[in-house]
């Protein structure tokens, strides 16, 4: 199952990688760093989340007003974003719609911004320091757009799908629930340096706190040595995989970053447990 979008530092890459290391028996979904929704879009096309609730959340608001809409009426999403033709023009109309709109047009904010996230330089909506609008980078060469995702992912929202703008922290699993986190990766983009540095001792307590209550949970980051030496009591999992800085050095290169997974003590029991979980 392919998300609505394209979305930096998604992880439809990684989703066949990820499966395994998920309980077969848990209760609820908790998402509360949701982006394109890989993980969760590709567990409910297997009708892994069948009657379970699913608690979906972002800080981005633009991103979550997307998914609201697209959750609401998508048919209305899509016949809107098929009035936008591959142009400069239009690309410039959406983004517009993106800074001014109103919170009161969410349909056609959401239309805008698939239509600009699929058509800016990397996916990337990077804002102006100085007004803080959206100010990202034309894309001439884009993928398609994703019509067809975006019907068929319609369904998949609309039973016990909660969506929320707010920060993992406001997200309270209970025991036998499964939270996936994947926050901003450390030290892989200067713009977001910042952030990640600055929520990272949360997300470490947020862990802990995690598997004293019981829940199932598994974050995906850099493979860099804060987090082995931060999580050397749990199970790190080395993806095989590497993400770009979107920060190139001082000669001009763009570094590139080993990926690992995290896992809670239940799910990171070993070999034995990829063995036996065959369900995905």
């Amino acid at each position: 199952m392919r998300t609505f979008f394209n979305y930096c530092g998604g992880k439809t890459r990684l989703v066949k990688t990820l499966l395994p290391y998920l309980p077969n028996t848990f209760n609820d979904y908790y998402e509360p760093f949701l982006g394109s929704g890989a993980l969760f879009l590709e567990m409910a096309h297997r009708g892994k989340l069948t009657g379970k609730s699913c608690f979906l959340s972002d800080l981005d608001t633009l991103l979550m007003t997307t998914w609201r809409a697209i959750q609401e009426d998508g048919h209305h999403v899509l016949a809107l974003l098929k009035q936008h033709p591959d142009t400069w023009e239009t690309w410039e109309t959406s983004l517009k719609i993106l800074n001014d709109t109103p919170d009161d047009c969410p349909f056609e904010t959401a239309a805008a911004y698939i239509h600009v996230k699929g058509r800016s330089f990397g996916s990337i909506l990077r804002r102006s320091k100085r007004s803080g609008h959206l100010n990202p980078s034309f894309n001439r060469s884009p993928s398609p757009l994703r019509f067809a995702c975006i019907e068929q992912g319609i369904p998949l929202l609309q039973h016990s799908v909660h969506l929320f703008d707010c920060t993992f922290s406001a997200m309270h699993p209970k025991r036998g629930d499964v939270v996936f986190l994947d926050p901003p990766y450390l030290g892989t983009d200067m713009s977001l340096y910042n952030t990640a540095y600055s929520v990272y001792p949360q997300i470490i307590n947020y862990c802990h706190a995690l598997t004293r209550r019981g829940v199932h949970w598994l974050m995906t980051n850099s493979d860099c040595p804060e987090i082995r030496e931060d999580f050397r009591d749990y199970a790190i999992v080395s993806l095989g995989s590497q993400v770009a800085s979107f920060a190139q050095d001082k000669e001009g290169v763009r570094p590139r970053y080993g990926e690992l997974l995290v896992l809670s003590p239940e799910l990171g029991e070993g070999r034995e447990f990829l063995a036996e979980n065959k369900g995905f």
